[in-house]
């Protein structure tokens, strides 16, 4: 006997698998604002975050901000296990906890050295005041 099942069901099948995958994963990277700010230059990569990232045993959760990732644990942790991961975090980049996110913020950017100006010099010609040229 053939079973069908109507298009909205399929979705949500497919949705409620996504959702799992999604669970499933030890490192979650959301996207806020990936913009680098003017005058900034990136002092970590994501890629060297999540590789420290994958290497502990806490599920996370990484939000990219403007200038900041914000990392929280999605798994609670003793305050010992905690100060390990901070200090492995500013191993990368200078972390912090933020209460109001709720969050260990991490430095993605600094700011950028000013560029040296080039000024373009005229040439100058110094005559003698009685010589006419």
């Amino acid at each position: 006997m053939t079973h069908f099942i109507s298009f909205s069901e399929e979705v949500a099948v497919k949705q409620e698998a996504a959702r799992e995958a999604w669970r499933a994963r030890k490192v979650q990277v959301l996207v806020e604002d990936d913009e680098i700010p003017p005058g900034h230059e990136l002092a970590l990569p994501l890629e060297n975050l999540v590789n420290y990232l994958e290497t502990i045993e806490v599920p996370t959760q990484v939000i990219i901000d403007l200038d900041v990732y914000r990392v929280k644990l999605r798994k609670r942790v003793s305050r010992e296990e905690y100060r390990e991961i901070l200090e492995g975090l500013r191993r990368l980049s200078w972390a912090r906890w933020d209460r109001r996110s709720r969050a260990i913020l991490v430095d993605r950017t600094h700011t950028s050295a000013p560029e040296e100006e080039e000024i373009e010099v005229e040439e100058i010609v110094v005559t003698p005041k009685g010589v006419k040229t």
